[in-house]
């Protein structure tokens, strides 16, 4: 096989990283991503998903944009000054997300809300 024609080999499961301050969304992505055969940690904060980075290895943190006190795009922030961008990091929003507003972030992938757990599953074989 050339090098071209080489085929990328996805990690699965992956060890993801729920951002969301609104409990039942955060539960039922947990919920998601588990029923699709990846390990998930949620944290209801931005700082909570501090903590959990500064204990734990994931594959990606996929953050809300829209949380009080430190919002989506500030973790992302934080992330990549902090792990020398070598977190993946995907934002999830209602919200237009520009991209030039995500290199800004060194935010690598965004999903749309509401999604279908086909689009997550989807979303999550491309990390």
């Amino acid at each position: 096989m050339k090098p071209s024609e080489a085929t990328t080999e996805v990690k699965l499961p992956l060890s993801i990283l729920w951002v969301e301050d609104d409990d039942s969304i955060r539960e039922n992505a947990k919920m998601i991503v588990e029923l699709l055969d990846h390990r998930c940690d949620a944290a209801s904060s931005g700082k909570m998903a501090l903590e959990y980075l500064s204990k734990n290895k994931y594959d990606i943190v996929i953050t809300d944009i829209g949380m009080p006190e430190m919002s989506g795009w500030e973790l992302a922030d934080v992330i990549k000054e902090t792990l020398d961008g070598k977190m993946k990091v995907a934002v999830v929003s209602g919200w237009s997300v520009g991209v030039e507003e995500k290199e800004a972030h060194g935010v690598l992938y965004d999903l749309p809300k509401p999604f279908t757990i086909d689009q997550l599953e989807k979303f999550l074989l491309t990390i």
